[in-house]
């Protein structure tokens, strides 16, 4: 393979990869997004490979091209990315706040202390 052709070849087997983490994402599927990094990664190596011992793209329009398609693919996925972990996160944060307002849920009598009942008590055991 010439350097050139080289670089076309990890650069496009990159960007098919993306468009596979792509896919996970957006199914939510994110089990196979750690071979996927994997991968990624060592494709990113021989790209930047590439890219160091011959400064592909600036006078080739297809490589040129190769590396916007990268650049749009990796932006796109990292905000997808973020989204799920920041989804994550807040459903996180919402099971963290439910279970402390659970833990406060209570009846109070006249004098202020806490009333259990043994009902009560048999019915938040059979919910658990």
């Amino acid at each position: 393979m010439s350097d050139l052709s080289g670089f076309r070849h990890s650069a496009q087997t990159l960007a098919a990869l993306l468009e596979e983490e792509n896919n996970c994402l957006l199914a939510g599927e994110y089990a196979p997004l750690r071979d996927i990094a994997e991968r990624k990664m060592a494709l990113v190596a021989e790209v930047e490979r590439h890219v160091a011992e011959h400064q592909p793209g600036h006078d080739n329009a297809e490589l040129a091209a190769d590396m916007r398609l990268l650049k749009r693919l990796t932006e796109h996925n990292g905000a997808l990315l973020k989204a799920a972990y920041n989804g994550s996160l807040s459903a996180q944060n919402r099971i963290n706040a439910i279970a402390s307002q659970r833990a406060e849920v209570g009846a109070y009598g006249m004098n202020g202390k806490t009333l259990v009942s043994s009902e009560a008590v048999t019915s938040r055991e059979k919910t658990l």
